[in-house]
């Protein structure tokens, strides 16, 4: 929905509002659409989707006590260095009033300034203690957050379903190391994992979520130059195994990759979706022609869409 500027709110916001989506949002016009929603009788909003030149402290503690029952999706493209704006600990502290919270996503674009540089791991501290109801959870840019904060996530949240962290570069192999160990209704739950342009992801992370996430049916692994063969083989090829649960993986910009793929006979069962832009499995043309044949329904896309090449996001003509 596209909010004008020059109309007071109430004439273009119905009350039956659920699900609100803004491009590019103007914050201090937002808060002070914010103070007249809490006025509309009966108004209901319970999904917020918001892009903004910085995400900041006063933005969060602003939403979570306006709206308290959201499903929140916070997008930020700063155009130079974020300073006394940038969100804070402090902002993800105001997550504290919003425990009904089942989405959260908190993503600082790459393409400028990539990191939250005043957010540690106390700030997902607080998101754990909070908001145990997760069921999706996206962060992206938190560059001084450890394995301790993500994991205090994987422990709390008990019903999460997907998981994502993109541009981590302290998270490493050991924040998945005590997956299996996690009161894991997640090891049933789990079905989509990003861990993406984290370079000292390997092939022990691999190992460990394929035996604990039983439920997986989505694994994106962009840019994890670490993750070699021998854990993508047996994504591939071992059909009784907890991987036979696979229909979509990532593996754009492994570099790692010398692209060792099994034959179709024996492989990709149950897979729909194979992303390899930027790796060596590219240049494997012979082997790919041949897995699209044997199995038609799997969709090879060598130009890197972010969620498939079939289901309304992006569309490109499959190389």
């Amino acid at each position: 929905m596209y909010l004008m500027y020059d109309r007071p709110l109430g004439q273009f916001l119905p009350k039956s509002l659920k699900k609100l989506k803004l491009q590019q949002t103007d914050v201090p016009l937002f808060v002070s659409w914010l103070d007249a929603v809490r006025k509309i009788p009966c108004f209901n909003l319970r999904s917020l989707s918001l892009v903004v030149d910085v995400i900041s402290d006063d933005l969060l503690i602003t939403v979570m006590h306006s709206l308290p029952r959201l499903e929140l999706d916070l997008e930020d493209r700063p155009f130079m260095e974020p300073s006394v704006r940038d969100m804070t600990n402090i902002g993800l502290l105001a997550l504290k009033f919003c425990e009904c919270l089942i989405v959260l996503t908190i993503v600082r674009s790459e393409m400028n300034y990539p990191s939250f540089k005043r957010v540690k791991n106390i700030g997902m501290f607080h998101v754990s203690e909070r908001c145990r109801r997760l069921e999706s959870v996206k962060l992206g840019g938190f560059a001084k957050v450890t394995e301790a904060g993500y994991s205090s996530i994987l422990h709390s949240c008990r019903n999460l379903k997907k998981f994502e962290v993109l541009t981590s570069p302290l998270l490493s192999d050991s924040v998945f190391d005590n997956m299996i160990g996690v009161a894991r209704k997640i090891c049933k739950t789990l079905s989509m994992l990003d861990v993406g342009y984290i370079p000292k992801i390997t092939d022990a992370t691999i190992f460990t979520i394929i035996d604990a996430a039983k439920a997986l049916s989505d694994l994106y692994l962009r840019f994890c130059n670490e993750v070699i063969d021998d854990a993508i083989r047996i994504l591939m090829d071992r059909p009784n195994h907890n991987s036979s649960q696979l229909q979509r993986l990532v593996l754009c910009n492994c570099r790692g990759l010398f692209a060792m793929l099994p034959q179709p006979q024996n492989a990709f069962r149950g897979f729909v979706w194979l992303c390899v832009e930027l790796s060596r499995i590219v240049y494997k043309r012979d082997k790919l022609y041949a897995i699209r044949k044997g199995l038609p329904r799997l969709v090879v896309c060598g130009v890197g869409c972010e969620f498939g090449c079939c289901d309304g996001w992006q569309w490109h003509k499959i190389r």
